[in-house]
């Protein structure tokens, strides 16, 4: 039962996204609002809304490890995962400006998180300052950016759009957004319990793949029009968006300091940091994503997870475990960045 109550809370919080982004949207072509702002902001703010419903409904029925544990494996789970997957399926090539503006901003936020956190807690004034520089995040896209990425088919606004079934549809969204994270919250509180398994891991593994699905549906849409470049920016915008507005709003939510567990602080969040450097290397192969790439970011995944499953069930290999990652997931990082500065290096001597 905890099971398929998680399963039917996946799912009613994903269609709530996706009534709530299509809903957005149109009502935003209604009113003639530039289609690059809809993709900039009632996009990436779209496919966190899951996390945004699930992380504030942890926090008020008391389980705020549960949404760190979330968020902080959604950002792991959309780069290692869903675009390792997606490189498998076909090159990601990625935009000039999305390497040179955005990835930063993901990796200065990474960091930002994590020196906050690095306490122990998060304070309601640094979740209002994660609001805040979100905000100003919003202000310097729409300065940066002064083409649209998105399809130019969309440049005027549809004529067709009704401001009244957009607005039905933003309310539906929202509606089955609450309700489906009381039903992932209840259910993965009861799989914790059932398993053993912390709250922490929890979120960290099976509620960040379930609130990335709304991503993996957007990468699998623009996969399919062969916008291989909407699926980079739809992923590092969207963890941009999960580390400043969900934790944000998480951290401001919550009546006291939201406490970070300590394996998050000495692992997770380390990782999460060294995932968003990471991008920065690899994305600047030929501004693209390869296939071999994406292979390697899906074995780091599988890495991590299974390192998360063998700590929390305290097995006894674990030591052997964690130097057999220094041996041989070092040096293959190593190498992958050597590989990335020799190609780079020969595209700079004969161009």
């Amino acid at each position: 039962m905890p099971l398929l109550i998680l399963a039917l809370g996946l799912g009613i919080t994903t269609l709530g996204a996706e009534s709530f982004v299509a809903g957005a949207s149109r009502l935003a072509r209604a009113l003639s609002i530039p289609p690059v702002v809809i993709g900039l902001t009632i996009v990436a703010l779209g496919t966190s809304a899951s996390e945004i419903a699930v992380a504030l409904n942890a926090v008020a029925t008391d389980h705020p490890t549960m949404a760190v544990g979330n968020i902080v494996g959604s950002n792991i789970c959309n780069v290692l995962l869903i675009l390792g997957i997606a490189a498998l399926i076909t090159p990601l090539r990625v935009a000039d400006r999305l390497v040179r503006f955005d990835i930063p901003v993901m990796i200065l936020a990474s960091v930002l998180v994590f020196s906050m956190a690095y306490d122990g807690r998060l304070d309601r004034p640094e979740g209002i300052a994660s609001l805040i520089l979100a905000g100003l995040y919003f202000l310097a896209l729409f300065q940066v950016r002064s083409v649209s990425t998105f399809d130019d088919r969309e440049e005027s606004p549809r004529p067709t759009s009704r401001p009244a079934v957009a607005v039905a549809m933003i309310i539906a969204g929202a509606f089955l957004l609450y309700l489906g994270a009381r039903f992932v919250v209840s259910g993965a509180t009861d799989v914790a319990r059932v398993m053993g398994a912390s709250e922490v891991v929890v979120g960290l593994t099976i509620l960040a793949i379930g609130t990335s699905l709304p991503e993996l549906a957007a990468t699998v849409s623009s996969l399919r029009r062969a916008e291989t470049d909407l699926v980079v920016g739809n992923i590092v915008g969207s963890n941009v968006v999960n580390l400043l507005v969900v934790l944000g709003l998480t951290a401001t939510a919550s009546e006291t300091s939201l406490l970070i567990p300590v394996a998050v602080t000495s692992f997770d969040l380390p990782i999460l940091c060294v995932v968003a450097f990471a991008c920065l290397p690899v994305f600047f192969t030929n501004y693209a994503i390869e296939r071999w790439e994406g292979s390697v970011f899906l074995l780091y995944y599988t890495i991590y997870v299974a390192y998360l499953v063998l700590d929390q069930s305290g097995h006894v290999d674990l030591a052997l475990y964690r130097i057999a990652i220094l041996a041989f997931v070092g040096p293959l990082a190593m190498l992958t960045i050597a590989v990335v500065i020799r190609g780079r290096r020969h595209r700079t001597n004969t161009g």
